[in-house]
């Protein structure tokens, strides 16, 4: 708390109350040093923090690169497009001479509802 704060909450007065109205006392140099000291405190585990005692840190200086990750599509809901066309179209499909978008993977939606109704094979065959 700084020490202009703590002088303007001193100086209020509330009508209503019901405690006897005291004198405002002005904080002693013990208080105001302990504020500075706080609020020094503060700032310095902030910095510490922010900047890691001089060093910048990142997660590429700590984990790994992963280049594993293949391009793809989800298949879902796309009216009126059933799952076969959109593996079509993501993938390609020489048959249709669709050239497709140059997916390497698919990643097929599987909620629970749907496969209470459908069962766990349904996707199996796209």
């Amino acid at each position: 708390m700084f020490p202009a704060f703590y002088y303007s909450c001193k100086k209020m007065e509330f009508p209503n109350s019901d405690t006897k109205k005291q004198p405002a006392t002005e904080p002693g140099l013990k208080s105001i040093y302990k504020n500075i000291f706080s609020a020094i405190c503060i700032v310095a585990a902030s910095v510490i923090a922010q900047y890691g005692y001089g060093q910048s840190k990142t997660a590429n200086d700590r984990v790994p690169e992963y280049n594993k990750f293949l391009f793809g599509t989800n298949l879902g809901w796309y009216p009126p497009w059933d799952d076969y066309h959109v593996a079509d179209v993501a993938l390609g499909n020489p048959d249709y001479r669709v050239e497709g978008m140059g997916a390497t993977s698919l990643r097929p939606v599987l909620y629970e509802h749907f496969l209470e109704k459908w069962g766990y094979d349904a996707r199996l065959k796209v």
